[in-house]
């Protein structure tokens, strides 16, 4: 709000707009250097948590916990997912 943005820009659909709050939030000195940030989907109004590259380092796991989208065993819970949200799952 400090910056003159609205909850509603992460609920709009021009990503243009939404992309250059994004830049605006990452090179302004005023706050900091964020390693991403959090708002509200338009999609279900649930959280979206986006990490800025430099983040790399802040987070760890352990490359056996570490699975691809395209890994067989995450196949039901990405269609419980998709269901639950109107969504197609493209195989």
């Amino acid at each position: 709000m400090r910056a003159g943005s609205v909850a509603a820009l992460g609920k709009i659909p021009d990503h243009a707009v939404s992309q250059t709050w994004s830049r605006h939030f990452y090179e302004q000195a005023e706050y900091g250097t964020p390693d991403g940030i959090v708002w509200y989907n338009a999609h279900n109004d649930e959280e979206v948590f986006v990490l800025y590259e430099r983040a790399e380092n802040a987070l760890e796991c352990p490359p056996d916990r570490v699975l691809r989208l395209d890994d067989p065993f995450l196949r039901p819970y990405l269609a419980q997912i998709a269901a639950a949200n109107q969504l197609t799952l493209v195989p």
